[in-house]
């Protein structure tokens, strides 16, 4: 009884690894919309990428700001990172004329060397928002409301989710198998114990 529910235990173990590669891999994570802007004394370079997500649980288009020194050899920094449903003009091909502002019109303008203003349309969540880096301001205007969006964490509220679902139902099958195991009692007969015949 108890190595079938450890067995079923272990079979939920390797559904919920499989889930999560499945959903942490997804498909289509090429850009489909890319944009550089350089500031006006050249010392930083502003540039913004789109992807389009695919695969089960996972479908969603992401676009990114990044910040770069363009006197330091580091990595890009992101500065901005936003969230919203498809679909886009063309889907999962690198097209920046269709794909225009990463499906939610973004723009970047520097209005001087220390200051990146960014807009977009307010269709998307805010996921990251980082308002200075090294010495440069970066506001950020929604030009379709004056309503503040709250950041939000998307990967990992659908990973909690799909981990409690399936954790509910590991318990769930360890109960039932449990309770399967369980044999109801066989009925019996007592022998009454007496003198005899009354």
């Amino acid at each position: 009884m108890l190595e079938e529910i450890i067995k079923d235990i272990r079979k939920m173990i390797s559904l919920i690894m499989l889930g999560a590669c499945i959903l942490g891999v997804g498909c289509g994570h090429e850009p489909i919309w890319k944009e550089e802007v350089r500031s006006p004394d050249g010392l930083w370079l502003a540039s913004a990428e789109t992807i389009q997500n695919g695969g089960f649980g996972s479908a969603a288009i992401q676009t990114m700001v990044y910040l770069k020194s363009t006197t330091v050899s580091r990595p890009p920094t992101e500065v901005l990172e936003f969230w919203c449903k498809g679909p886009a003009p063309r889907p999962y091909v690198l097209d920046n004329v269709a794909n225009k502002g990463g499906t939610i019109n973004l723009t970047m303008n520097w209005l001087s060397p220390s200051h990146l203003e960014v807009t977009y349309n307010g269709r998307a969540s805010i996921d990251r928002q980082i308002v200075r880096y090294s010495g440069v301001e970066i506001s950020l205007t929604n030009r379709c409301s004056d309503i503040t969006i709250v950041p939000r964490n998307t990967s990992s509220s659908v990973m909690a989710t799909v981990f409690i679902v399936l954790w509910a139902s590991l318990l769930a099958n360890a109960s039932h198998a449990a309770n399967s195991q369980v044999k109801e009692p066989t009925p019996y007969t007592t022998k009454r114990q007496g003198r005899g015949p009354a």
